[in-house]
């Protein structure tokens, strides 16, 4: 049994130790080519543009009051933005060819896209930190978390988990080649399940009996508690939630590495 537990022990630093190889090659060449800034703009030019057309909309029906708390910027802001958190990650799994010259020694082409999923994770968790500072600069004052563990936590599960079904999808695309697109649009649909734009316990019950089966909604739900404090959480399970973290990422790891033995440009 120990040394069962010693050889898995060995190989997890190994893993870890190539996709830390990895993470680094792969920020050196984004760097190179100065993809960053524009990986960005493009990234949340869409999650922003919502969010500012959100708040006008409502000023323009002079429904001022916000879904909850006093600014209706943060509590859009508090739901849209952790919803494509998932929704790219999700989407940015597809098989992708690299060359044996490009290869990293002892690095896999699945080390190489979970080093890309990190690097577009850290990405994302910077903008949400310039975008909430923003807002708080701004004068929100609820754009400062209540606490910063709670809000840190769902972020982290639900990268996980949209990396899980990221690399999920880049299997499946291997045998439905227009699958990347076909995701891209449905994942979409998932914004108005997942409690971007209210209030999930004030839902109908019917309605709640549906939408609780989203982990998205749990993720989003968690979220909002670290934001506000005091934001309603009946329907929270987050036991629900990191199970289905846990079990997708490891499906999706399974299943793109199996994908790849099927490709001889992977192996």
């Amino acid at each position: 049994m120990e040394s069962t537990l010693v050889l898995y022990s060995r190989g997890f630093r190994n893993w870890y130790r190539a996709v830390g190889l990895a993470i680094t090659y792969e920020w050196r060449r984004r760097s190179s080519r100065n993809q960053f800034g524009i990986g960005a703009l493009t990234t949340f030019a869409e999650p922003l543009l919502m969010i500012i057309f959100l708040v006008i909309f409502r000023v323009w029906l002079r429904d001022r009051l916000p879904r909850f708390g006093l600014s209706a910027a943060v509590f859009y802001a508090s739901g849209i933005l952790p919803f494509y958190l998932f929704q790219r990650l999700s989407s940015r799994g597809r098989l992708t060819k690299y060359e044996a010259l490009q290869r990293l020694p002892r690095v896999t082409s699945t080390d190489q896209v979970v080093a890309q999923f990190c690097l577009d994770t850290c990405m994302y968790m910077a903008a949400f930190l310039l975008c909430f500072s923003a807002l708080w600069l701004y004068g929100l004052d609820e754009a400062r978390p209540w606490s910063l563990v709670d809000c840190a936590i769902p972020l982290v599960l639900l990268a996980a988990l949209g990396i899980g079904v990221g690399l999920a999808n880049s299997a499946i695309s291997y045998f439905i080649p227009l699958w990347s697109w076909i995701w891209s649009r449905l994942s979409r649909m998932l914004i108005f399940t997942s409690g971007v734009f209210y209030i999930a316990d004030l839902m109908q019950y019917r309605i709640r009996e549906i939408i609780v089966w989203n982990p998205i909604i749990h993720a989003i739900d968690w979220f909002r508690i670290g934001l506000y404090g005091n934001y309603p959480d009946l329907i929270l399970d987050r036991g629900y939630l990191i199970s289905w973290t846990i079990g997708a990422l490891l499906f999706g790891i399974v299943a793109h590495s199996g994908s790849l033995r099927r490709t001889p440009w992977a192996k």
